[in-house]
């Protein structure tokens, strides 16, 4: 299922909310997040509207590595921002490898919701984030991750293709 959601190559009407209905036969664009609700067949897409990833270097007892965390911003009407740390598996950017998967039990994954009255988050609870690119533009580190059936509570899975850009360190 996972492969007819990131094959995607036909849509439907666009939303009065800016997504638009995406049916399992349309190419999907980067940047974009394809994002369904309770399973449903058919997801919206959501450009993204920011997104770009940090070192967070804090030294931790028993840590082989520094945190990597990553985050973009979309205008679904229900969630705002997906945010996923890769912790201790990395030295630096450097160390990276195009065709590397990150599996969910390696990730901390969230979602945020746009009402401030719901819950802060949602956890991830399955799928993979598989890094297919790599590149340095204007002397940055940008990274390019495909999101595969990136599921959360609440009943959202995200699919889809991110460039996240270095935005620096911080301890």
């Amino acid at each position: 299922m996972s492969a007819l959601l990131l094959m995607l190559a036909g849509c439907s009407s666009d939303d009065e909310n800016g997504g638009e209905t995406i049916s399992p036969s349309v190419q999907m664009a980067d940047n974009t997040l394809l994002v369904s609700k309770d399973g449903d067949a058919v997801a919206e897409s959501y450009p993204v509207t920011s997104s770009g990833f940090y070192i967070d270097a804090m030294p931790v007892v028993g840590s082989n590595g520094p945190s990597f965390i990553f985050h973009c911003s979309f205008d679904s009407p229900d969630v705002k921002e997906l945010v996923f740390c890769i912790i201790n598996l990395k030295k630096d950017a450097d160390a990276f490898r195009v065709g590397e998967i990150f599996p969910s039990d390696q990730l901390n994954a969230i979602l945020k919701p746009r009402k401030e009255t719901e819950d802060y988050f949602y956890n991830s609870t399955q799928g993979s984030i598989k890094l297919v690119d790599k590149k340095k533009a204007d002397g940055k580190d940008i990274l390019t991750f495909e999101l595969d059936e990136l599921a959360f509570e609440g009943g959202y899975t995200i699919n889809g293709r991110v460039d996240f850009e270095y935005g620096g360190t911080v301890y």
